[in-house]
């Protein structure tokens, strides 16, 4: 039987988070919007720069079509140019025509040529180009999973779990038993209990990989018959944890996954997008909840997580989290550098390098400083040599490679990719420094 707490303090906190939308400072600039969450100081921030509500009516308008550019433009600084603004202002003004037609001498129509190049300016000022990047195979590629025996075996010590639970509230001590309503799916093998959970994961192909599957599942089942001493005890164990004990799994097939090598000529290259304008970040806000300074340290440091942070002076945002504390150390020494001009944690789906098969890598940082632009990933030092990080760093490079291949075409700046090790980012630390140690 397991209790669970409810409350401030207890396992489940009784009041939920708030989900506010955290616009990017060119947003912010350009349609007043603001981010609505308690210690957001608006008054440091730029302000809305349009005098009515037509005008920035324009201004919107505008933003949508320099979206459309996104596929025509090889850089976001080639929204600078007056001829490339005097398409945009012919398209705006097309656009909101009808409206300026329906309040003929009532109101002043917009300035959409000036409108247009403070638009295009604080784009180009505000974003970072991240040129979309399609890599497409030309053959099919192949993996499979050399055969292995599973290691550390005793350390799986996984019990059986009661269908019940007992609720207990934190104020008034009352308790609430909870049955279980709906009987799991059942089995007729134990090993199948684990399988079912392995052949989710999109690098396992049933029919190729069913022999190592079960192989590996009689393992683990024969491990919980060595403490367990019945059959429903061992059934019960594997319904409940059953996933945890497929991950243990499925983490040490990863380590003997192998895929046909692939030659550079194997893959086709598209470059679809030059740049993204950036999207409205989600962010989670527990109650009570306020901007921190991200110059000041959270403690205890696991709580950084939790936290949402302001004060920037160069991110793309007004508002990160960040997923530990030494992330928010490099955004510290980022952000006082003087040779960057911005930088920015990009938000889910807004960059994606594929470093497996079907699976995705979301960088950690992406800086421009004035004659480079950069991915910096930061990880623990006892976790560099883990076969994901390592892969995900070797698609980050390849990514750079062919990055730079468009850059060199469009006369931009070239990428580079550093994999920081945590404890290397101290109050000495330079961003010239990490980089001369760390880039791939």
């Amino acid at each position: 039987m397991r209790k669970i707490e409810i409350g401030e303090g207890g396992d489940v906190t009784a009041a939920g988070a708030t989900l506010v939308e955290a616009p990017s400072v060119a947003e912010m600039i350009v349609t007043g919007h603001q981010p609505q969450i308690a210690g957001f100081d608006e008054a440091a921030q730029p302000g809305f720069v349009f005098n009515s509500p037509e005008e920035g009516r324009a201004a919107e308008v505008a933003l949508d079509v320099i979206r459309r550019y996104e596929r025509k433009l090889g850089d976001v600084q080639a929204l600078r140019n007056k001829d490339v603004q005097q398409q945009i202002s012919a398209e705006v003004r097309e656009l909101i025509q009808p409206a300026q037609a329906a309040l003929a001498g009532i109101v002043e129509g917009p300035r959409v040529e000036a409108i247009v190049n403070i638009v295009a300016t604080t784009v180009a000022d505000r974003t970072i180009s991240i040129p979309q990047i399609v890599v497409i195979p030309k053959r099919q590629v192949t993996f499979r999973f050399d055969d292995f025996d599973l290691k550390n075996l005793e350390t799986v010590n996984v019990q059986p779990v009661e269908d019940g639970l007992i609720i207990q509230s934190l104020r008034t001590e009352a308790r609430t038993y909870l049955a279980k309503a709906v009987d799991d799916p059942r089995e007729s093998r134990m090993e199948d209990y684990l399988v079912r959970y392995l052949i989710e994961r999109n690098e396992i192909d049933y029919d190729a990989h069913a022999d190592l599957l079960y192989k590996l599942a009689g393992q683990v089942v024969a491990r919980l018959r060595t403490y367990l001493t019945t059959d429903a005890d061992v059934e019960s164990a594997l319904l409940r944890p059953g996933r945890q004990l497929a991950e243990f799994a499925f983490a040490q097939m990863m380590q003997h996954y192998k895929e046909t090598p692939m030659a550079e000529d194997d893959y086709e290259v598209r470059i679809t997008r030059g740049f993204t304008l950036l999207k409205s970040q989600p962010l989670n806000i527990a109650p009570g909840q306020k901007v921190r300074d991200f110059r000041q340290p959270v403690t205890p440091a696991s709580e950084t997580r939790r936290q949402v942070f302001g004060g920037f002076k160069k991110c793309c945002y007004p508002l990160q989290k960040f997923d530990s504390d030494p992330e928010r150390r490099l955004a510290v020494l980022v952000d006082s550098e003087p040779a960057v001009e911005k930088w920015m944690k990009p938000g889910r789906a807004q960059f994606q390098i594929e470093y497996r098969s079907g699976e995705g890598y979301e960088p950690v940082f992406v800086v421009e400083t004035k004659s480079r632009s950069l991915i910096l990933e930061v990880k623990a030092r006892n976790q560099l040599g883990d076969p994901i990080v390592q892969a995900k760093a070797a698609a980050a490079s390849k990514w750079c490679k062919t990055a730079n291949a468009h850059v060199e075409a469009a006369k931009t700046k070239p990428w580079q990719y550093a994999l920081v090790p945590d404890d290397q980012i101290i109050g000495a630390s330079t961003l010239d420094g990490l980089l001369a140690k760390f880039s791939q």
